[in-house]
């Protein structure tokens, strides 16, 4: 899943998720995000998170893209 959105400053982020076969459900595993100025779009910041040491397990049911920092169970 990718939003963006912005004016001067832009944002982006792509949240990925994998089905796994032991939870019988999808999780998330990886949050890309970046962000820059319209006039400077190589000068962009780009963070990569990925589980268990940036967020633990995430389910699709509980996921909200607004709070998942901190979210999921280690």
């Amino acid at each position: 899943m990718h939003n963006a959105g912005g004016s001067g400053w832009r944002w982006g982020v792509d949240y990925t998720f994998n089905y796994s076969r032991r939870d019988d459900t999808w999780q998330l595993v990886r949050v890309a995000e970046t962000t820059f100025h319209a006039s400077d779009p190589k000068g962009s910041k780009d963070t990569v998170s990925t589980p268990p040491k940036h967020f633990g397990k995430i389910d699709i049911a509980a996921f909200d893209p607004e709070n998942w920092k901190n979210q999921g169970k280690r």
